[in-house]
């Protein structure tokens, strides 16, 4: 989260990539500048991200992780239950499988906070998404979120067995301290 704030922060200023970056790197900075930016719950500067994204040549895999990022920019706008649909319909077309899985995770996240999931629920789906995605940062997130929603379930045993695994596999990683 912290770095999300920094970056967020750093593009509420304005970023200007190059315009002649070669197309795949200047959107996938543009997709990370964008993600940390609402993650930070900067609206209009994730927004103006987007923008720019829908104005370029994107491959399949980029054009989703925009979608992703619009359903993103919903949810921090307020509404949740849009987001909630629009994550559905990205992990269901399963374009990519790491933007399946971030939008799958997104989806049963919010549906918790909304109240539309009880916690135990979101539990299941994600212990069952667990196996859609190993071995890097999201993997290590889901593990968090899994904990989370354990514990909000008055599953302590297993809250905090999840964030044992996070820490274990993740030792080096900067939510372990967490």
């Amino acid at each position: 989260r912290e770095r999300h704030n920094v970056v967020g922060e750093f593009a509420s200023g304005g970023v200007n990539v190059p315009i002649d970056f070669p197309t795949p790197l200047r959107a996938q900075m543009l997709i990370s500048i964008g993600h940390s930016t609402l993650a930070s719950g900067r609206l209009e500067a994730g927004r103006a991200m987007i923008d720019n994204l829908a104005q370029m040549s994107l491959d399949p895999k980029q054009a989703a992780m925009v979608e992703y990022l619009s359903a993103l920019a919903d949810k921090v706008e307020g509404n949740a239950d849009i987001a909630i649909d629009r994550w559905r319909a990205i992990a269901d077309a399963g374009v990519d499988r790491k933007v399946s899985v971030l939008a799958r995770l997104a989806q049963i996240e919010t549906a918790v906070e909304t109240g539309s999931m009880k916690p135990a629920d979101g539990a299941a789906a994600i212990d069952k998404l667990r196996f859609d995605w190993r071995g890097d940062q999201i993997e290590m997130n889901m593990l968090k979120i899994l904990g989370e929603m354990r514990e909000k379930a008055g599953n302590y045993h297993g809250a905090l067995g999840a964030w044992k695994e996070a820490v274990t596999y993740y030792p080096d990683a900067p939510q372990s301290a967490e």
